[in-house]
């Protein structure tokens, strides 16, 4: 391949969602970022990741209840100075509504990714830290 991709960005925003459910309902592929420790607010479910309570957002969840787009874990690791792309198995969450329990399941799977590589995650806890102030 030349290295071009047709992607497209989907700004924050209040057509971010709906933009997002026509993505995945086109069948195309959305990268989400799904680490975040996001505050305690409307959309988020407090689970334990790393040995302390954060609040996640379920969003991801839920655009998979709305669309039936899988998810798949996606990760990207530092080796010898280039990035390797790793992809998982989707999760089988056979349309559990439970919000809290579907997220933990979800960052558990980031700890065993944590596991492997802690190197790759030495800054978690400062930078969720600097973006959550209250959590």
């Amino acid at each position: 391949q030349n290295g071009n991709f047709n992607l497209k960005l989907i700004p924050v925003g209040k057509l971010s969602i709906k933009s997002l459910v026509k993505t995945l309902r086109e069948k195309e592929i959305a990268f989400i970022l799904g680490d975040f420790n996001m505050g305690r607010n409307k959309g988020t479910v407090e689970i334990d990741f790393l040995n302390r309570k954060i609040y996640a957002g379920y969003g991801v969840i839920w655009l998979h209840l709305m669309t039936g787009a899988p998810i798949v874990p996606v990760s990207i690791v530092r080796k010898k100075g280039l990035h390797e792309i790793s992809i998982g198995n989707s999760l089988d969450i056979r349309n559990r509504i439970n919000y809290r329990e579907t997220t933990q399941d979800i960052f558990r799977m980031f700890e065993q990714s944590i596991k492997i590589h802690p190197e790759e995650w030495n800054r978690w806890k400062h930078f969720h830290e600097i973006l959550c102030d209250k959590c």
